[in-house]
């Protein structure tokens, strides 16, 4: 390329062309190895800073020991599940207008 100006589609040149179809296909294999490789780097950092930590900080108690625990029942729910059963046995208490 004499003008360096000039792009790789103005000289014509397949030399030229294979090289930037080469550099093309070289950035776009490091960005897909970022994108698959990063978060499993990461991960396996903090597993290995995990390793680090002393035994007795894996086996302290929960810091919130009711936040899975707690069940929360609405009231339309609850009415609906105590007026279900009519004392007969049967769901006649759901189809009651």
């Amino acid at each position: 390329m004499e003008n360096e100006t000039e792009t790789v589609f103005e000289s014509g040149s397949r030399d030229a062309y294979r090289k930037e179809i080469g550099q093309q296909m070289v950035r776009g294999a490091a960005v897909a190895a970022a994108v698959v490789f990063g978060p499993i780097l990461f991960i396996y950092a903090i597993y290995l800073i995990g390793l680090l930590l002393p035994p007795e900080s894996k086996e302290a108690d929960d810091p919130t020991p009711d936040s899975f625990s707690q069940v929360v029942i609405e009231p339309a729910v609850e009415m609906a599940a105590s007026s279900a059963f009519d004392g007969r046995g049967d769901r006649a208490g759901l189809f009651r207008v």
